[in-house]
């Protein structure tokens, strides 16, 4: 967005200004303040844009054999391998092994389970790719609910 495009929309509600960055007439980022929500919204849009772009590319390299269904998985619930090998127990290298479609394909189902557990999913749910229509498992609030 560029500096002149930040929206400065006026209501009850302006307690204090907020920063963002634009870009400048010579292409540089600078900060500029705006009052109202607007920005914050165009901002996040254009974020979840880029997150499904990829997505997209991270099914597309599942369904092409590059990686596991658990890359997908971990993916869309903002997963790193490190961070999800201390949530279920394994070492960082072993969640990066399993990234691989030969090694996935050969887990134990006990392992598969593990994994499942702790995305709240079912064996069969892990071991395949969701419908492309589907709504991502962050969208679905409820679901992580205890």
């Amino acid at each position: 967005m560029k500096k002149d495009q930040v929206p400065q929309e006026q209501n009850d509600f302006n307690f204090w200004p907020l920063g963002y960055y634009a870009v400048d007439e010579k292409g540089n980022f600078d900060c500029v303040s705006s009052v109202g929500w607007q920005a914050t919204n165009e901002g996040w849009g254009d974020r979840l844009a880029q997150m499904r772009e990829v997505y997209q590319q991270a099914r597309g390299r599942v369904e092409r054999g590059e990686m596991s269904p658990l890359h997908y998985h971990m993916l869309v619930r903002r997963f790193e391998p490190g961070l999800l090998a201390s949530y279920v127990g394994l070492w960082g290298f072993q969640v990066k092994r399993h990234l691989k479609p030969e090694v996935w394909a050969k887990l134990p189902r006990a392992m598969y389970e593990r994994y499942a557990q702790f995305f709240r999913m079912t064996v069969e749910e892990l071991q395949r790719l969701p419908d492309p229509n589907a709504p991502l498992p962050l969208e679905q609030a409820d679901r992580y609910k205890k």
